[in-house]
């Protein structure tokens, strides 16, 4: 069991990867073939279970990508716990990052980072951007200075802090400022795009 993303952030290096949605070992493939780093299998708002996430995880290891989890919710259900074996391979190897997306989060993040455990945040900047009453507003003086605050209090206390990026431009800033990894995007979005971008330039000529 390698966490390959964890690896590469220990060395210096930042990770690349996107939300996965479509669903199929096949496109989770894919993601792999393109190059990306990671994908996160969204069981909280995408139509995945434990079950079909077991597929999704065994192509991610098959082409090299490290496959992220985001939980429907907190409970033992939803985190696997057993043995002492798998508690120190886990402690190891498996990563834990909390979502940023809501007020009391921010308020909080300086003690939220310390704790035993975490090993980073992952800034969703949309939900964030609601929970401070500024929907969208990512160049707002007051939104940026939120995410420069998160990115600080990660780098203190040695955590990886990572966020959602919705294009490359975007992302390509987010590596500059700092961010460990970048989610770029949804799978869906981008093939939905790229048939758009096709569309577009054959029914042009």
């Amino acid at each position: 069991m390698n966490n390959l993303i964890k690896e590469k952030m220990l060395n210096g290096e930042t990770v690349l990867g996107t939300f996965f949605n479509l669903g199929g070992s096949t496109a989770a493939e894919c993601l792999g073939i393109a190059g990306l780093d990671f994908f996160i299998i969204d069981t909280e708002h995408g139509p995945f279970d434990v079950e079909s996430s077991m597929d999704f995880i065994r192509a991610a290891e098959l082409r090299g990508m490290t496959p992220l989890v985001r939980v429907k919710e907190s409970s033992r259900s939803s985190i696997p716990n057993s043995m002492d074996e798998y508690f120190k391979t886990c402690n190891e190897k498996t990563m834990i990052l909390l979502q940023c997306e809501t007020q009391g989060c921010l308020n909080d993040i300086e003690e939220i980072v310390k704790l035993d455990g975490i090993d980073g945040i992952f800034i969703g900047p949309y939900d964030l951007s609601i929970g401070m009453g500024k929907a969208a507003q990512f160049t707002d003086p007051e939104f940026t200075k939120a995410i420069t605050r998160i990115v600080k209090a990660c780098k203190d206390a040695g955590k990886f802090v990572f966020i959602y990026s919705a294009d490359s431009n975007t992302a390509k800033k987010h590596l500059a400022d700092g961010f460990n990894g970048i989610a770029i995007n949804m799978d869906v979005m981008v093939y939905i795009n790229a048939f758009k971008s096709i569309i577009k330039e054959v029914r042009n000529i």
